[in-house]
């Protein structure tokens, strides 16, 4: 009844407060990222259902049950890594359908070292898409001088970050140097992975290097996620310099 009602108002008030608040406070910490997601489903479900006589409780009961569960999944600290310039980045999650290219890449790989232009075309468009785009190095020995002095020397303008702990490694299987990954982010802390392999077609195999490029795999792959289009082939083999794991 009208009392149903006033209550119902009442919490769909409070969860709009704090989404407010936490689109506010979020910043880089990827667990306030998954909540206010998780926060935006209920503030959906509160303003769908009109609740009649003896329903409230029920949807009380619902909405305690879901946030116990929803919330236990944001426990986790998704991987937080510093780039070199001491930039928090949470690159495994964010707002539902943003994408986030990661390329894996090393100071001292000849062949990701010859195809930095294109990833820095790469990363170019994606930010122009509205996305994120990140160089990883997956040697725990690089200092933030060897990186940046990398990145300079290859004019590379992405964040570059170092996964010395082969957080992303392990979660995304990655094994080569360059090896490209575009997300699909979900928006509830999960992703889509909806392309991953080479950057482009320098190297046919290891030791065999065309002349020219003439197939852009990652950007064509950036291109086609960015506009809602099927990615002609979403996995092709990179390849590179093996990425040592344990």
């Amino acid at each position: 009844g009208t009392s149903n009602g006033m209550l119902l108002s009442r919490e769909h008030s409070r969860v709009r407060i704090v989404l407010h608040f936490m689109d506010h406070r979020r910043g880089n910490d990827p667990r306030l990222l998954c909540w206010s997601s998780l926060l935006l489903r209920l503030d959906t479900l509160i303003r769908r259902n009109n609740p009649g006589k003896n329903c409230m409780h029920k949807l009380m009961i619902l909405t305690t049950a879901m946030l116990l569960a929803l919330f236990a999944g944001c426990a986790t600290t998704p991987a937080s890594l510093k780039d070199h310039d001491g930039i928090v980045h949470a690159p495994l999650t964010g707002p539902e359908d943003e994408l986030v290219v990661m390329v894996f890449s090393s100071t001292d790989c000849p062949i990701a070292n010859a195809m930095a232009p294109d990833i820095e075309r790469a990363n170019l468009e994606t930010t122009e898409a509205g996305g994120r785009f990140y160089l990883v190095h997956a040697r725990p020995e690089l200092t933030a001088e060897r990186t940046r002095r990398h990145a300079s020397d290859y004019k590379l303008t992405m964040p570059v970050i170092v996964d010395r702990d082969h957080e992303l490694v392990e979660e995304l299987d990655a094994t080569i140097t360059p090896e490209a990954f575009v997300l699909r982010m979900r928006g509830d802390g999960t992703y889509d992975i909806v392309y991953q392999g080479s950057v482009n077609n320098l190297y046919g195999s290891v030791g065999n290097r065309r002349t020219n490029v003439t197939e852009h795999h990652l950007r064509d792959a950036v291109r086609s996620a960015a506009s809602g289009e099927k990615i002609e082939m979403a996995k092709r083999t990179p390849f590179g310099c093996y990425i040592q794991r344990d």
